[in-house]
């Protein structure tokens, strides 16, 4: 055999390797180069539509594609909520002005301006405003929160007095049987969802009838004998914005009344449900779970 000496063997391998590993190193540079392209591309928002053809830089850029489309549903996500959150103030910034227009108008054609009237309008804008708060206080419902027990009929009462010029006006009978029930609940959010349900009760009841507040088996119930709502907007009437046909012959109906009060409700972990017979009655009712009883 022929003997070969060690210096040779090093060339040798030297001059195999080197050509290897210069492939290697170029490879890894165009990969690492691509790899940066898709990044500043992504950042960008725009990420190639074609997918690159080395593995590595595809699996890459299968993983920016994705980041990017999470990001694009993210970002509409928002948008949309934005533009929801804009359309529900310009709403409500319109039911402002509904008592103010009438208050202006008993002003220029009277020189005395009933003191009822004045006071009922500016309920209507306090309703209004309370709804704007709660609206605005939903993101961050949960710092918000204080749950103690509280007694049905101390948070009833003075709901029926701050109201009571709309009972008196309508002639209706506040009939109250919730004596030596209380719930562990938030008092200040459940008088929120009970003024809600109170005054579409109040506004859509029939004059000289009873407005009655039950507890009947772990419920609170509020039912009025008025015109009621139609089996076909019943399903609809916790979304969003809709007032339905009987909200569109009201004054100051955003239709953000009994939404609110559903969106409360769940995060008092609540069940707030309605049932109605159209030109008869709407009966309201709040499902309390055993432990919130005593």
């Amino acid at each position: 055999m022929y003997s070969v000496s060690l210096e040779v063997t090093f060339d040798l391998l030297r001059f195999t390797w080197i050509p290897i590993l210069l492939v290697v190193i170029r490879n890894t540079y165009r990969t690492y180069k691509e790899k940066q392209e898709l990044l500043v591309a992504r950042k960008q928002h725009l990420l190639p539509v074609n997918a690159p053809s080395k593995q590595v830089a595809y699996t890459y850029w299968q993983e920016l594609q994705k980041i990017q489309e999470e990001e694009i549903i993210l970002m509409r996500t928002k948008q949309l909520a934005a533009d929801k959150r804009q359309d529900y103030l310009l709403l409500w910034s319109h039911e402002l002005k509904l008592p103010l227009t009438a208050l202006r108008l008993q002003a220029e054609n009277n020189t005395k301006v009933d003191s009822v009237l004045i006071l009922q309008e500016l309920q209507l804008m306090q309703n209004q405003l309370e709804m704007l708060l709660g609206y605005e206080r939903l993101d961050n419902f949960e710092h918000d929160l204080d749950f103690v027990w509280t007694a049905l009929d101390k948070v009833l009462m003075p709901i029926i007095k701050e109201y009571s010029l709309f009972f008196i006006e309508k002639q209706l009978t506040p009939k109250i049987d919730v004596s030596r029930v209380t719930v562990l609940t938030d008092q200040k959010w459940l008088t929120f969802i009970l003024k809600q349900l109170i005054f579409n009760a109040i506004k859509y009841a029939n004059p000289h009838t009873d407005l009655t507040i039950t507890w009947q088996q772990n419920k609170l119930i509020i039912q009025d004998y008025g015109i009621g709502i139609s089996a076909a907007e019943l399903p609809r009437v916790f979304e969003p914005g809709f007032t339905g046909s009987n909200g569109r012959q009201k004054q100051a109906a955003t239709g953000m009344g009994l939404y609110l009060a559903q969106q409360v409700s769940q995060k008092l972990e609540l069940k707030l449900m309605l049932l109605s017979k159209q030109g008869e009655t709407t009966k309201a009712s709040i499902e309390f779970r055993e432990e919130q009883i005593r």
